[in-house]
């Protein structure tokens, strides 16, 4: 694993990434956090 811009990343034995997912939704032109979803 290694420290990435938005937190940590790890690699899984096939190459596949795993990592947190933040989920963001635009309202009046302005991006507002809604959820983080963790692995």
């Amino acid at each position: 694993s290694f420290k990435g811009v938005t937190g940590p990343i790890k690699i899984n034995e096939d190459g596949n990434t795993i990592k947190h997912l933040m989920i963001n939704r635009v309202k009046n032109g302005k991006f507002t956090y809604v959820t983080t979803v963790n692995p």
